[in-house]
């Protein structure tokens, strides 16, 4: 680990067992002090969620509408969860203009309280659930899940388990979104080599750890995206699309 107190590099596994007993507490405690606004969401870069949500909705449209020579199917467009919700800002910005359904899971139910305000303005049916995600098993079959900086706030064993369950609970046709801050951008490093946030207990993963977390939750990965026009003092941000 670097001297840094605020920022470390790290080795997950170190990382885990050191703060095994606080690890979610910890980051529960940090989010819920946080304002229920899109910059309270985003740690003061409001101005990213242009780019951010613009590449999201792209995305989704794209498996929504692929080319009938194409081997994948067609995502549907009728539920899906938004894990870590916070106050719904991509259920709002996104998730709301391609389904009919969303569910939102957040541990702060201030934040999904604002959530609900929020899509209030949508004709879109929606569920809350207050929960971790590391505590959350789906109730029916989605057709996709989202899941935005969240997994770097789990374990790896609880991350395994966690897509796991999603896995158990996706419509055969239906894909699992995964977008998230990778260490670094040499796609090379090793795993020992993430970056770890102290203050609220987020990691920031290897390229190849995330590969081989989704390979032992029994998912392939089907693309990878890098988000474009993303300021270069920012750490890297991929969407991992998952089946």
């Amino acid at each position: 680990m670097s001297d840094d107190n605020d920022i470390q590099t790290a080795d997950p596994d170190k990382v885990f067992e050191e703060y095994k007993n606080s690890w979610y507490d910890v980051s529960t405690a940090y989010w819920a002090k946080q304002e229920k606004t899109v910059d309270g969401m985003l740690g003061g870069f409001q101005s990213l969620t242009g780019f951010d949500t613009l590449s999201s909705r792209e995305l989704i449209e794209k498996y929504q509408n692929l080319p009938r020579k194409s081997k994948l199917p067609k995502l549907p467009n009728g539920r899906i969860a938004d894990c870590g919700a916070g106050i719904g800002r991509v259920s709002h910005f996104v998730l709301a203009d391609f389904f009919q359904k969303i569910d939102l899971i957040d541990p702060v139910e201030g934040f999904l309280e604002e959530a609900k305000k929020t899509l209030a303005k949508d004709d879109v049916e929606i569920r809350t659930f207050t929960a971790g995600i590391q505590n959350w098993t789906p109730d029916c079959e989605y057709d996709a899940y989202w899941v935005q900086w969240a997994i770097m706030y789990l374990t790896d064993v609880d991350a395994i388990n966690f897509l796991k369950r999603c896995k158990e609970h996706l419509n055969k046709n239906g894909y699992i979104f995964i977008k998230d801050n990778i260490s670094s951008s040499d796609l090379k490093k090793r795993k020992e080599e993430a970056t770890f946030y102290v203050e609220d207990r987020g990691i920031c993963r290897v390229f190849s750890h995330y590969l081989s977390l989704f390979k032992e939750a029994g998912l392939k990965t089907v693309e990878v995206v890098k988000q474009e026009h993303w300021p270069d003092d920012l750490i890297p941000l991929y969407t991992f699309v998952l089946q």
